[in-house]
């Protein structure tokens, strides 16, 4: 999935990435991109109410973590081929080997589609006894850097 968005990126040629896909599904099909996947993104946010303990990731470094985790080496952009070969459908432009190629057509095609699922692999915000966990060992920890 995220190979998959990183390749299609905001031009449909891996323009700035995963961040460029979303970027292009926010403004092109807003409805997708605030439906299930916009949804899960504000839970989460509002589940995270304490400052976060380290500084967000800059979009290159975002990129570059899909990149790390799916195995990229560079900036690599789909491969177009005049003919494709005999064993890839007419209708695959991306050159990409299933399952990839087939997730950037329903990137691409169906961003409604392809949002839910991304919503699907995100972390479930937590329940309220997971934070009153969290506060907890916070405070213990503090309370432990205080005596020392």
């Amino acid at each position: 999935m995220l190979e998959a968005a990183y390749r299609v990126g905001e031009d449909g040629n891996g323009k700035d990435g995963l961040v460029g896909y979303l970027k292009w599904v926010a403004v092109c099909h807003p409805t997708a991109f605030l439906g299930p996947l916009g949804i899960r993104i504000m839970l989460l946010q509002c589940a995270e109410r304490d400052p976060p303990e380290r500084s967000f990731l800059t979009m290159e470094e975002l990129n570059q973590a899909v990149r790390d985790e799916v195995g990229l080496t560079g900036k690599e952009q789909t491969k177009k081929s005049a003919v494709p070969p005999k064993s890839r459908a007419t209708a695959d432009w991306t050159g990409q080997d299933f399952p990839v190629g087939s997730l950037m057509q329903v990137a691409v095609g169906s961003p409604a589609a392809f949002c839910k699922l991304l919503a699907a692999m995100l972390p479930q915000p937590p329940t309220a006894s997971q934070r009153a966990r969290r506060d907890w060992e916070r405070r213990a920890r503090m309370t432990e850097r205080s005596t020392q």
